[in-house]
């Protein structure tokens, strides 16, 4: 620190000066402006750490708003996903109870089916019963007429 003379300006260490008496001074008036001087001191040192301690909160909320942002994108982007995922999952359901029941249909119309084929089956056993009586009694009535 530079010594300044009466009627000086003495340069703290922060941006504030005061000016030095020019009367001289005894050792109660050296005493008060020492206390002052170090009252002066303490409050510009006080004012640096406050404000180092504002640009660190300042830093730290800046990065905090950063990471809210980020973490705000992460849960829009999966939100959008699970509301894609769910109106899959419902379109999926009407389909699935679609295909449910054009299965229920269809095994409907099988048994329907099977039913047409079993009687029709029946039919054509009996149909070949009497084709076998006809040929029997045909070939009755051709030995017959040969005799």
């Amino acid at each position: 620190m530079q010594r300044a003379t009466a009627g000086q300006k003495r340069p703290l260490d922060s941006d504030y000066e005061y000016t030095i008496p020019k009367k001289p001074c005894n050792s109660n008036e050296k005493l008060e402006r020492l206390k002052v001087e170090n009252t002066v001191i303490y409050i510009s040192q006080f004012q640096k750490q406050e404000q180092a301690i504002e640009s660190v909160y300042r830093e730290k909320l800046e990065e905090q708003k950063r990471e809210n942002r980020r973490l705000q994108r992460q849960y829009d982007c999966l939100m959008q996903d699970y509301r894609q995922t769910r109106e899959d999952l419902r379109t999926m359901g009407k389909e699935t109870d679609t295909l449910l029941k054009r299965g229920r249909d269809l095994g409907r119309e099988n048994n329907m089916l099977a039913d047409v084929n079993r009687t029709l089956d029946a039919r054509v056993s009996k149909l070949e019963a009497e084709k076998k009586k006809m040929k029997e009694k045909i070939e009755y009535a051709g030995r017959v007429l040969r005799n």
